[in-house]
Parts: structure tokens; sequence; C-alpha cells
């Protein structure tokens, strides 16, 4: 059984910001390349410090075990960084953002024009949102948290989960007993991560940075 599990959300992406990115494949700037760098250092012991000071919530512990999104954004890093440190790795489906179909590469406010109904769904009652030509908000969740529940079996200390806002919001609400709708709360900034380890023999957010609060310890 894992002990600590950290989630990473990739870097910065050579596009707008203000657009769907689920299933579309966009690259790292050198900007997430340096933030994702960043991320990696914070979490693990260091005399070298990251240049960002460091909260007390953090558990700093030596990474064994990647897991990756398939997203070009996520595994592109991966493996640069497991190649570097000599790390087994595993690139996992489950855990790719959710595809929004017909969505992708839409900006927001186009969308909340053309179909507000399914916008607000989102926002309001993600059970049943469902972008058109896409993937239903119930199987993106099932899917993501099989794909926890499968990694935090691994008999390892520490693994690090390269994945997506959207995947990484929605598991933290879902294991912080919020409702679905309330996923926003935890929404990590490009480079953001969050931890989970087991206390007192159920599995916590022990901390994450969600825009700029940061909440840890006792919030789960």
């Amino acid at each position: 059984m894992a002990k600590l599990i950290t989630l990473l959300r990739h870097g910065e992406v050579d596009a707008r910001d203000d657009i769907f990115r689920g299933s579309a494949e966009h690259e790292l700037t050198k900007k997430g390349w340096q933030s994702m760098r960043k991320s990696m250092q914070e979490i693990q012991p260091s005399k070298k410090s990251s240049g960002r000071v460091l909260s007390r919530k953090i558990t700093r512990m030596k990474v064994d075990f990647l897991v990756t999104s398939p997203r070009i954004r996520c595994v592109k890093f991966a493996e640069q960084y497991k190649d570097d440190n000599q790390l087994p790795w595993k690139i996992d489906k489950e855990i790719a953002e959710m595809d929004f179909g017909d969505w992708e590469e839409q900006t927001f406010e186009k969308t909340k024009i053309s179909d507000p109904k399914q916008y607000s769904l989102m926002y309001q009652n993600p059970e049943r949102f469902h972008p058109p030509n896409g993937e239903k908000y119930l199987d993106f969740q099932k899917r993501t948290l099989s794909a926890f529940n499968r990694i935090k079996t691994l008999r390892i200390n520490h693994v690090v989960i390269i994945t997506h806002a959207g995947v990484i919001s929605h598991l933290v609400s879902h294991l912080c007993g919020d409702p679905a709708k309330n996923w926003s709360k935890y929404y990590l900034p490009y480079g953001g991560y969050g931890q989970i380890k087991k206390v007192s023999g159920k599995w916590k957010v022990t901390y994450i940075r969600a825009g700029n609060s940061e909440l840890g310890e006792n919030f789960s």
C-alpha cells in the first residue's frame, strides 16, 4: 500500500488558457517545464531551494514511482523525469482529462453562449453534465476513482500522479466529501500539486494549493 500520493498538474501549455482542453494535445512551454521541475523538487528532501517558501504542510518524501496521463503535456515531462532519475513509471489512460467532445478547443465564452444548459450543468449539477459527443461526467468520475483505488494499492512509498486540473479537482472534492458541484474549490494552477496519505487508517487530502488558498491537514 502506498504511503503518499502526490497529484501534480501539468505546467503551462503553448495555447490560450480560456479553452476546453481535454483530449486536445498541446505542448508544454518552457515555463511549464520549469514549474513542474520545481514542484517535483519541493515534494522531495533536498538541500537545494526551489526558490519558493514551502509550507510545513507539505510532506517531502523521495519519489519512487510515476503514473502519468497519456496526454503529451503530461507524458513528455514524465518520460524525461523518469529517464533522468531512473524511476519506474506507467502511462495510465484512466487519469487522462475529460473528453469534451465538440467543446474541445472552444472558448469558455463561446460555449457558454452556444450551449448554456450544458455549461450551467458543469458547475451546478455535474452528475448530469455531458458535453456533445464527449464524455459523461459520471463516466469520467468512475474511471478516475477506479485509477486512484488501483494506484493506492501499489507497494511503494511515494507515487506521483502527473495529470490534469479536472482529474485532480474532482478526485479531491470526492475524497473531501464535498458535493461534485464544489469541484472548482480545488482547481490547481499550472504545475500545482496536492497530496494524499493515509491518516488513522483513512486516505486524507493533507495538502493542496488551490488558487491563492493553501489547504491542509484538517480540511478533509
